[in-house]
């Protein structure tokens, strides 16, 4: 039987990125699985020719190409059409691959039963010094194969840089939006994501550099506006099977993604949304039960999401749970809420 041994494109995108290409181009080049070829796409850079000159100083170690300012994802949409691999790999100018990151995950393929599966490893994140910061953890859910992908796309697992891509799942949803400045890698994870399993393999396999020349740093308040309407549409867009899929129920859904953004990220339309989905929801099911009025009694209260810790923690459990039938947890609710009222 012959080896595993296919081509891996690793992309490039990159837009006045001097101060730190020629080390994500290295980083590429010295990985220990040969068979890759490294494409770099400028992205119309005008910083008087100092990033054309890393690129093309690498001579025939890469591929070179060069078009108009028109946003990473016309840059890497560029670099997919032009690749040669199999699979498709995605390094930022500012970050760096660890040596072993597309070995790693080419050994994974090629002890699973479908080549095509999405692998996503484990990244640290370094400032623009190289000082480690942080690192993400997989918790329970490393060196598996998990489905469905998407519930931990939405719990902040996956991060583009980390995952290794058959190109087959680009004719499948699309490449990347172009009228997306700073979430256009997210909202192709979700489409590519949707009815998919990954795996996450537990190495660190990337270098991730946090630094103030960052799109999503400069566009701020752009960014913001951008990620509340991406996680609003991939709410509405999901289907209730679906969501009922990722967390138990749908009211479950709305909780735990509030809860996930609530807690991490500064978006306060998608917040706000995503609370008023979850009481609506969760009123819809109370109602097949006939605790309407104590659930209205304590909304009305503005006691829910707020002062009682054991009605919290209760609900957290039971919507944490995806393995409880729907009456069973109803009925603890309405204890609960019989209780405090």
């Amino acid at each position: 039987m012959a080896k595993f041994y296919p081509k891996v494109s690793i992309i490039i995108p990159v837009f006045n990125g001097s101060n730190y290409l020629k080390e994500a181009i290295q980083s590429a080049l010295n990985q220990t699985y040969k068979n890759i070829e490294i494409i770099i796409v400028n992205d119309g850079s005008n910083d008087n020719g100092k990033t054309e000159k890393i690129a093309l100083s690498f001579g025939e170690k890469v591929r070179y190409f060069k078009k108009e300012n028109e946003g990473v994802a016309s840059a890497l949409n560029l670099g997919i059409q032009n690749m040669n691999g199999e699979y498709f790999s995605w390094l930022s100018h500012d970050d760096l691959y660890e040596p072993t990151k597309v070995e790693n995950q080419i050994n994974i393929l090629s002890t699973l039963k479908e080549p095509k599966t999405i692998i996503c490893c484990r990244y640290k994140v370094v400032n623009k010094d190289l000082k480690y910061i942080q690192e993400n953890s997989f918790g329970k859910e490393k060196n598996k194969l998990i489905e469905p992908a998407v519930k931990y796309l939405l719990k902040g697992y996956v991060h583009g840089c980390c995952l290794l891509l058959h190109r087959k799942h680009f004719e499948r949803v699309g490449t990347f939006n172009e009228t997306l400045k700073t979430t256009q890698d997210f909202d192709l994870w979700f489409r590519m994501l949707r009815g998919e399993s990954i795996y996450f393999n537990n190495e660190i396999g990337v270098i991730s550099r946090a630094h103030d020349e960052q799109d999503s740093k400069k566009l701020y308040n752009y960014h913001l506006k951008e990620c509340d309407n991406l996680w609003i549409n991939m709410a509405k867009e999901l289907t209730n099977e679906e969501k009922i899929e990722i967390s138990g129920t749908i009211y479950g859904f709305y909780k735990e993604v509030y809860d996930f953004l609530h807690i991490n990220t500064p978006y306060k339309v998608c917040v706000e949304y995503l609370r008023q989905k979850y009481i609506e929801t969760l009123k819809q099911e109370l109602d097949k039960e006939n605790m309407t009025d104590d659930f209205l009694k304590l909304t009305n209260q503005g006691k829910i999401e707020k002062e009682n810790i054991e009605l919290k923690a209760q609900l957290q459990s039971m919507l944490n749970s995806n393995s409880w039938k729907i009456t069973a947890p109803l009925r603890k609710i309405s204890a609960i809420l019989r209780k405090i009222i």
